[in-house]
């Protein structure tokens, strides 16, 4: 059975954008599900129901109405694309980071980090920026970074250093902790990590518990202790209980790069 179009779902002939996960979308059909508009060299970002949108209809549909009249700064949870230009007369790719300023014809569009034109060849976009493949590298090392990456105010890091510099560790498990943290007290965990030691269920965002050593209750489960808990309980100097109330925020979440390559004469029976 031959590959069909992500988007239209017609089965794909001729050239077309292949994705990550094996996705294969007809060139025709690579853009934004709210304007409309072509997003072979812009990059895209992800929205419900996996729809790729561009970056003013991702901040439309992410973030508040904004009463002046500045514009907001680009999105940093973006999904970010390579593409090659479709054709040498295609005009230089607008950056997301600036929508509302297309780039001049006459004026090629340089990289973020070299600051030399990107005429040919694999353009990446990332962070609101357009860059070479090869000049997207990590802020504190200098490796090139494929496939993950992480970010802190607007400079690309690989996982490594982010969570040496900036990593949360969970209380539980002890592991570096990507996108929502669950905190109490003082303490962090994973949403997965943070169970109550007397029903084994999870807490959730608002929910109180009780914190004492390295044991977490729900109040409600606070008369079902076991004999062995009341004696741990009452050793001398052991702490007593806490009544904390849970928060959850945003950890550092995982970029992934999204890289496009142009697909020439696509069978549609392979």
């Amino acid at each position: 059975m031959g590959k069909r179009c992500h988007v239209c779902k017609k089965k794909c002939t001729g050239d077309i954008l292949k994705a990550e996960g094996e996705k294969y979308i007809h060139i025709s059909c690579f853009k934004c599900a709210k304007c409309s508009r072509s997003l072979r060299e812009t990059g895209y970002f992800t929205g419900p129901d996996e729809q790729f949108l561009c970056a003013e209809d991702f901040r439309a549909l992410t973030q508040p109405l904004r009463v002046d009249a500045s514009p907001p700064p680009p999105p940093q949870s973006a999904h970010d694309a390579a593409a090659s230009p479709a054709s040498p007369a295609s005009q230089p790719p607008v950056s997301p980071a600036s929508p509302a300023s297309p780039a001049s014809p006459a004026s090629p569009t340089v990289c973020a980090a070299c600051e030399q034109p990107l005429q040919t060849g694999q353009v990446l976009l990332a962070l609101g920026e357009q860059w070479h493949v090869w000049c997207f590298k990590c802020s504190e090392c200098a490796a090139v970074l494929q496939g993950e990456y992480m970010a802190h105010e607007g400079k690309p890091l690989c996982i490594r250093d982010y969570n040496l510099k900036y990593g949360v560790r969970c209380y539980e498990c002890e592991k570096y902790i990507a996108g929502k943290v669950l905190q109490a007290g003082g303490y962090k965990f994973h949403p997965t990590c943070a169970r109550c030691s007397r029903c084994g269920e999870h807490f959730g965002d608002g929910e109180e518990m009780y914190m004492q050593g390295d044991e977490i209750w729900h109040p409600h489960c606070e008369h079902s202790r076991t004999t062995e808990n009341l004696a741990v309980g009452y050793m001398p100097n052991w702490p007593t209980e806490t009544l904390c109330r849970i928060s959850t925020k945003p950890a550092g979440g995982v970029f992934k790069e999204q890289i496009f390559q142009r697909v020439d004469s696509f069978d549609a029976d392979t």
